[in-house]
């Protein structure tokens, strides 16, 4: 009876994911010709400071919040000396305890955090990549 039961629902299920394939129209853009234009060949080669630099903005911005959310749960003191000082800082009276919330804006990333009302302590709540 199970077997019944079974092979009845793999074929209910078989038969229900299928749709009725429905044709796609497509069209062609016509060929057109190309036109060539010619560019300046740079005669040096760019520096390694400069091609890099790209590159060390991105890897900067992704270090600094990787570290940055190695930090949550763990005092904001200790996470300063590594990502340096905020550009942007908002302090709001909590509603899930007695203190404050803090939103510490950096470049490239938010940090949440939970500031006791004595001031004794500021603890990293979350991290959030800026858009």
């Amino acid at each position: 009876m199970k077997k019944l039961v079974f092979l009845l629902a793999a074929l209910l299920l078989l038969t229900a994911c299928g749709a009725a394939a429905e044709p796609v129209a497509t069209t062609e853009a016509p060929v057109t010709e190309a036109t060539v234009t010619e560019t300046e060949i740079p005669t040096e080669a760019p520096t390694e400071a400069a091609a890099t630099e790209d590159v060390s903005e991105s890897i900067d911005c992704a270090t600094t919040f990787v570290i940055a959310k190695t930090f949550i749960d763990k005092s904001l003191d200790e996470l300063l000396p590594l990502v340096g000082e905020p550009s942007e800082a908002y302090y709001e009276e909590s509603c899930i305890g007695d203190g404050y919330d803090g939103i510490l804006v950096f470049s490239y990333f938010t940090v949440y955090t939970f500031r006791e009302a004595d001031g004794s302590a500021e603890t990293v709540v979350d991290v959030e990549m800026n858009d």
